[in-house]
C-alpha cells in the first residue's frame, strides 16, 4: 500500500499492519521449516525412500503437505484479521499518529498579551491563533482516543499472538505424530495412504 493525497494532505503508509502480517509470515516460515527436513522423511520410510521412484514420491508428498500447511495457515490468520477488524484498526491508529505529528508546537503559543495592546493586525492574526488552539484541542481529543485504541489494540494483539502461537502448536503436534523420528518403519495407515497416492499420481500421468 502506497502514500497518497488528499485534500492537500499527504497520507502516510500503513505500515503496522503490513508490519503484522510480515510477522505472521515469519512465523509460519519457522513452522514449516521442520517439514522440509528430507532426513525427517527418510527416517520415517527409510527403506522406501533409498528407492529412485520411493525418493521421488515422498518428495511430492513433502511439497503438497508444505503447501496444504502454509494455505491453511494463511486462510486462519486471514480468518482471524477479518473477524477482529485488525486492519481498519491498525490503518486508524496511523491516521491518528500521522495527524499528531502535524500537531503545532506549544511555545508558539505561550507569549500571551492584553486585547488592549494589539494593533489590529495583531488582532486578526489573534483570531488565527484561537482557531490552532482550537485545533490543536481536538487533537488532543484525537490522541486521547489514539491512546484508548492502542490500549485495546494491545490486548487484542496479544490475544492474536496467542491464538496463532496456538495453531502453530498445534500443526507441531500433528507433525510430530505424523513423523515421529523414533519410528522405524511406517504406519500402516500412512504408508497405505502413500501407495494410494502414488497410484493416484501414476494414474494421473
Amino acid at each position: 500500500m502506497s502514500g497518497y493525497k488528499d485534500s492537500g494532505k499527504e497520507v502516510t503508509d500503513h505500515i503496522r499492519f503490513h508490519r503484522l502480517v510480515q510477522v505472521c509470515n515469519k512465523a509460519l516460515e519457522e513452522s514449516i521449516r521442520k517439514l522440509q527436513s528430507w532426513d525427517k522423511i527418510r527416517d520415517c520410510f527409510p527403506s522406501y525412500a533409498e528407492t529412485r521412484d520411493g525418493a521421488e514420491n515422498l518428495t511430492v508428498c513433502q511439497q503438497q503437505v508444505i503447501k496444504l500447511w502454509s494455505n491453511l495457515s494463511k486462510v486462519e490468520f486471514d480468518a482471524i484479521f477479518h473477524e477482529r477488524s485488525i486492519q481498519e484498526k491498525l490503518d486508524q491508529l496511523d491516521g491518528l499518529i500521522d495527524d499528531a505529528k502535524c500537531r503545532i508546537p506549544p511555545s508558539q503559543t505561550a507569549k500571551l498579551r492584553k486585547i488592549d495592546d494589539l494593533k489590529p493586525q495583531e488582532l486578526i492574526e489573534g483570531n488565527l491563533q484561537g482557531a490552532k488552539l482550537s485545533t490543536l484541542r481536538k487533537i488532543d481529543d484525537k490522541i486521547k482516543s489514539m491512546t484508548e485504541i492502542n490500549q485495546t489494540l494491545e490486548v487484542e494483539l496479544k490475544t492474536l499472538n496467542d491464538d496463532i502461537s496456538e495453531e502453530l502448536d498445534q500443526l507441531q503436534r500433528i507433525y510430530d505424530h505424523t513423523l515421529n523420528e523414533k519410528m522405524i518403519t511406517p504406519d500402516e495407515t500412512i504408508k497405505q495412504a502413500v501407495i494410494d497416492m502414488i497410484i493416484e499420481s501414476r494414474q494421473a500421468s
